[in-house]
């Protein structure tokens, strides 16, 4: 075992790649919440083995929950003929229990309707329900299901009592649905009219893996605002590491990559940002639940401390978080790209500190580059998506107008940027 401010973490995983992503974060944080996950995780196909092809990485402060049913919407990055899901209850006060859980394909969306033809109920170890304790994941048992790539699931689930805060992931950048409260089980409903609630976030979902041929690898995405929604069009699936999974899927060869995304709004690499989790614990505390933990990852993507130039965080700080998640990801055998930071010096519609902190940035850059041997390979997001007048500032055609985050054809530019050598390892 080992312990971080004073609180016990469990010990190493076995060893994988990690691909590390930098964004938007000092570290005096506690352990990361939700680690425990109990399930049989060998695969049902001999020759095959998981991998990721979506996550929500969990985020406290999610509403109050009371009898109600969700039917949540998430987009694969790669298919498979057999998945599991995993549900979190990292951040609840009680347990929590699901029943009836189902998956299935959408009519939609954006409406909640499912093609009843592709139905299929999902099953834990002690049956048809679950209950997750508190600060826990739980897996399912997995479900033979023709899961395609690049395309919408829908997962639709029960969750009777009442709960006084629900773990979730905030932006989901896309429609999901949900019962109002009391309104009871309606997972296996069809059309959806029950599921009368949009709702913008993944709420107990954490992730689904599919079985592939053990050729293909995980790849995730770590980091903020700009790898988890913003600024992509909702519903669109435009995110960077959507559109770098695209580009990874349309080259030939046998061996594949199955790109995720970690991202959470508003996460600090180094310290809980405002001193609580409800934009995430801090990337070098989280990484090992939501990078570390998922399956068969080859490479992390680290993109992040962008948030902590906002929130005063010293470069030495950022540094510090960053050798950090290298440590833990080598340890396991993980590869991890990291890129420099993206410009703020003009971010002062986003705070001030953004600007005044600005010479923070150009020193962790520096960093990056004068230590990149330490790495397994250096993206340059801050020089993609930078003014080539100003290069403090960004380029006006790629930029929301708000110098922070990217519009999609500054998403785009950062996908392209990315060399595919560098992930095949």
């Amino acid at each position: 075992m080992r312990r971080i401010s004073g609180r016990t973490c469990l010990p190493d995983r076995p060893r994988r790649l990690v691909v590390l992503v930098v964004g938007l974060g000092t570290l005096a944080v506690p352990t990361i919440a939700g680690a425990e996950a109990t399930t049989d995780r060998t695969p049902s196909v001999q020759g095959m083995h998981w991998v990721g092809a979506w996550e929500g990485s969990p985020e406290s402060g999610g509403p109050v929950g009371r009898d109600q049913t969700y039917r949540l919407f998430v987009h694969t990055s790669i298919g498979g003929s057999s998945l599991r899901l995993r549900f979190s209850n990292s951040y609840g006060t009680e347990p929590v229990r699901l029943r009836d859980v189902t998956v299935a394909m959408p009519v939609g969306p954006p409406g909640p309707g499912i093609k009843p033809a592709t139905l299929r109920r999902v099953r834990f170890p002690g049956g048809s329900a679950v209950t997750i304790p508190v600060g826990a994941n739980r897996y399912s048992q997995p479900v033979r299901f023709d899961v395609p790539g690049d395309a919408w699931l829908a997962v639709s689930f029960y969750a009777p009592g009442a709960y006084s805060t629900t773990t979730w992931h905030k932006q989901a950048w896309g429609a999901n649905w949900q019962t109002p409260a009391g309104a009871g089980d309606h997972a296996a409903d069809p059309g959806g009219g029950a599921l009368a609630v949009p709702t913008t976030s993944w709420t107990y979902l954490s992730g689904v893996d599919v079985e592939a041929p053990m050729t293909t690898s995980t790849v995730v995405a770590l980091g903020d605002s700009i790898t988890d929604c913003c600024m992509s069009v909702p519903g669109a699936n435009g995110r960077w590491p959507d559109l770098l999974d695209r580009r990874i899927a349309a080259q030939p060869g046998a061996q594949r990559l199955s790109v995720i995304d970690a991202g959470i709004s508003g996460n600090n690499v180094s310290d809980n940002r405002n001193g609580n989790a409800t934009q995430g614990e801090a990337g070098d505390v989280r990484d090992v639940r939501d990078v570390f933990d998922e399956p068969n990852v080859s490479t992390v993507i680290v993109f992040e401390g962008v948030n902590d130039i906002g929130t005063r965080v010293h470069a030495a700080g950022i540094e510090a978080a960053y050798r950090r998640i290298l440590e833990g990801a080598h340890r396991r055998g993980i590869r991890v790209l990291i890129s420099t930071l993206t410009p703020t010096f003009a971010a002062l519609a986003s705070g001030p500190t953004y600007t005044t902190n600005a010479g923070t940035r150009d020193q962790v850059n520096r960093w990056i580059e004068v230590h990149r041997r330490l790495f397994d390979g250096v993206l340059h997001f801050g020089t993609v998506v930078a003014d080539p007048v100003l290069p403090n500032t960004w380029n006006p055609l790629y930029t929301i107008g708000d110098q922070l985050h990217p519009n999609p054809f500054g998403l785009q530019a950062m996908a392209d940027s990315v060399p595919l050598r560098l992930l095949r390892g």
